[in-house]
Formats: structure tokens, sequence, C-alpha cells
């Protein structure tokens, strides 16, 4: 599947951090059941370090995406642009974003809005 511009590099760092969660888990799971209790709970603070570090590069990557989404949903609408005083013909639940490149005037009735 295609990626976008840069999404690489942000996969890249989320399975990095991923695999150094795995490693201090790993690690302190070992010195565990060694017997090396101490060392075992010392271990525990690079965990909880990576582990943060995961959360943030899983924040990092999904507002990525959500601009990228942010974006794309912007673009949706009917193609080509609807000519002056024609409605857009898609009623997606999104929505028509080809209503904002429509100019609309209004006229004020006097009737409408006479003082009594």
């Amino acid at each position: 599947m295609p990626t976008f511009p840069g999404e690489k590099d942000f996969w890249s760092g989320l399975n990095s951090s991923i695999a150094a969660f795995d490693t201090a888990v790993a690690g302190a799971l070992a010195q565990f059941d060694a017997g090396a209790v101490q060392a075992s709970r010392a271990g525990l603070s690079r965990v909880a370090e990576a582990a943060d570090e995961v959360m943030n590069a899983a924040a990092r990557t999904i507002e990525f995406h959500a601009q990228i989404g942010r974006e794309l949903a912007l673009r949706i609408m009917t193609y080509p642009a609807p000519a002056a005083g024609t409605a857009p013909v898609e009623r997606t639940p999104g929505g028509d974003f080809a209503w904002l490149t429509q100019a609309y005037t209004a006229r004020l009735c006097n009737k409408c809005h006479a003082k009594d």
C-alpha cells in the first residue's frame, strides 16, 4: 500500500520505540528470572522510559495521520466544481466542500424587515 510523504519516518520511529520497549521488558524479566530482584526493579525504570517513548511515537504518528485526514477531507467535493448557481451533487455524510467554491449573493426584503 502506498504511503504519504514522510509517513515511513513515523512508522520507523514507532517500530524502533516498540523494539526498545520489548528489549527493556525482556531485560527486566531476565534479571528477575535469574534471581536478581534488585536489578530487575532498576530495569523497571528503563521499561517505563521505553513505554513513554512508545506513547510519544504513537501520538506523533496519530497526529501526522490526523493532519493528512484534515487535508484530504477538504478535497472531498464535486469535481469539477459546479457552475455558479448550480448546487454540488455529492450528498455524503461528510458533506461536499464544493459549496465553499461558490459565491452567493443575498437580497433582503424591505417588507420582511420593516419596523412596525
